[in-house]
């Protein structure tokens, strides 16, 4: 796949279905995540296009989680996310800085972080006040027009990982709002405060 296309990388599913989940995948769900493009039972590719990444987790997050809504189920998604991330040698690295700069110097650097993932999405952090941020995330520019208009789905997967990153800092429990700005260029907003 070329650099221009939207994607997800390895290490975004290693984190998710290998290194996080690997036992709670049944069967079916191995077989229903096969025919939206992610075969779990063979080597990863190096990248999967959006959405794969997008419906891989829409399936995961409602099948694992079916008695909350959708959004609940994909945050959850998003903290489970972030405890394979610790397991993996990309994240191992990651987690140990942040545990060295702190929670706000790591929420500044959601964009880089998420850079390693992926190469949809384009962050800012804006610190509103003292244990206040607000963490915006839309489409790459380049990609603009590749997606129809979208949920938010995906903001909330960030809520999740901004949630799993507090506790394993140890830096208590954050109040998050996840707003969606505008949903053509999948720009979100969590305005977070601790």
């Amino acid at each position: 796949m070329s650099s221009s296309q939207p994607v997800f990388f390895a290490s975004a599913f290693e984190a998710l279905y290998i290194r996080a989940l690997g036992d709670q995948l049944t069967p079916k769900l191995k077989d229903e995540l096969r025919k939206v493009g992610l075969d779990v039972a063979k080597p990863l590719q190096p990248a999967y296009p959006f959405e794969v990444w997008y419906q891989s987790l829409l399936l995961t997050a409602t099948t694992l989680h079916p008695g909350v809504s959708r959004e609940e189920a994909v945050e959850r998604i998003g903290v489970t996310f972030l405890e394979g991330f610790q397991r993996t040698l990309i994240g191992a690295a990651v987690l140990q800085f942040a545990r060295v700069i702190g929670v706000e110097r790591s929420l500044v650097r959601m964009d880089r972080n998420t850079r390693t993932s992926s190469n949809v999405f384009v962050s800012k952090v804006e610190r509103v006040g003292p244990r206040h941020m607000k963490l915006s995330s839309q489409l790459d520019p380049e990609f603009l027009g590749k997606f129809p208009p979208g949920e938010v789905a995906l903001a909330h997967f960030q809520t999740g990982l901004v949630r799993a990153l507090f506790k394993t800092l140890d830096a208590g429990v954050p109040v998050i709002q996840t707003t969606m700005l505008d949903a053509t260029r999948r720009h979100s907003e969590l305005d977070v405060q601790w």
